[in-house]
């Protein structure tokens, strides 16, 4: 259990971003999103075994998260996505920061989160060579974990244009002049920057993006690719929050009308 317990955890601070905190750390959601990343070398009944670990030390450490005893657990359900109030609240805080170096920070992380689907902790490992700018558009390079090549919304596609013109050489984007990514970077930027009131929250920003996605009428398999997934337990989980369709659109769809995807939001 010790070694699952050490994977676990370095995943919630390396990738996650997440204090180690019992009640941030054991929780169903995330133990499920941990359980469907990659796991190269390893059989699915061994990350079985793992997701059981995990629950019976949820139980210990923060009973109130633990699932009640039942012979099936169902998938938990994912973060939250913000609605729209949420948002422009997000960014009223991210440009009413102090300083300019902050707003930019701040604005950035909000990008990369709501623009690219991007985790707290791949934000954070984003150097200026990371972000491409060709003519269709703007791409994000993910290097760690999950390698892949995410393309940026093009209403936040400015926002990271203007952050690769000001960094310099191959720096980090976020909090430039760093060495290293160090443990809890993202999280100790908004901890010390959101002293009062609700924290901000990644998790909750890339689930904003991720049902922006499916309300828009991407593909799983093209979602799962940007997304750096194999499993689709982990888009599953937000099928609860995506727009549901009224009984004209259902049947339209199925008798294979083009559906009118481009008219639709995110809530």
């Amino acid at each position: 259990m010790l070694k699952t317990l050490t994977a676990y955890a370095d995943w919630c601070v390396q990738e996650r971003g997440l204090r180690l905190d019992r009640k941030q750390v054991f929780t169903l959601a995330v133990i499920d999103e941990f359980v469907a990343q990659p796991h190269p070398g390893l059989a699915q009944a061994t990350v079985g075994n793992y997701r059981s670990h995990l629950v019976r030390t949820t139980k210990l450490l923060n009973p109130s998260a633990a699932p009640s005893e039942r012979p099936h657990v169902p998938p938990s359900a994912g973060s939250k996505p913000y609605g729209n109030t949420e948002l422009k609240k997000l960014w009223t805080w991210a440009h009413g920061l102090p300083t300019l170096a902050l707003r930019q920070d701040a604005e950035f992380l909000l990008a990369g989160c709501l623009g690219a689907g991007l985790t707290g902790r791949e934000v954070c490992d984003v150097r200026r060579s990371d972000i491409i700018i060709d003519g269709s558009g703007v791409l994000v390079r993910v290097s760690q974990p999950r390698v892949r090549l995410v393309p940026v919304h093009s209403e936040l596609s400015h926002v990271l244009i203007a952050a690769r013109a000001r960094t310099s050489a191959d720096d980090f984007v976020f909090l430039p002049g760093r060495d290293k990514s160090a443990k809890n970077t993202v999280s100790n930027f908004i901890a010390r920057n959101t002293p009062t009131g609700e924290p901000v929250s990644t998790q909750r920003a890339r689930a904003t993006w991720v049902v922006r996605q499916l309300n828009s009428g991407v593909r799983i398999d093209v979602l799962m690719k940007a997304m750096g997934l194999g499993d689709f337990s982990a888009i599953a989980r937000y099928l609860q929050y995506v727009d549901r369709v009224d009984t004209c659109l259902y049947r339209s769809l199925l008798h294979g009308a083009t559906p009118p995807f481009s008219e639709r939001a995110a809530a």
